[in-house]
């Protein structure tokens, strides 16, 4: 479900972080949030592909 679900949103932010990166200055507070979700991004989608990752923490 994680793989089905979860992808395509998280296809969709890339998409769109990836089109707005260079729209915003990069000092901008916008700017400084898309740069630092892409560079975490692996981080960010390592659950989809791990299924033994909690989504949470209970």
């Amino acid at each position: 479900m994680r793989r089905t679900y979860s992808r395509a949103i998280l296809d969709e932010i890339k998409r769109w972080l990836d089109e707005n990166l260079d729209v915003h200055p990069p000092k901008s507070p916008i700017g400084v949030a898309i740069r630092y979700a892409l560079n975490q991004w692996d981080a960010l989608t390592r659950f989809i592909e791990q299924p033994q990752y909690p989504l949470d923490k209970q």
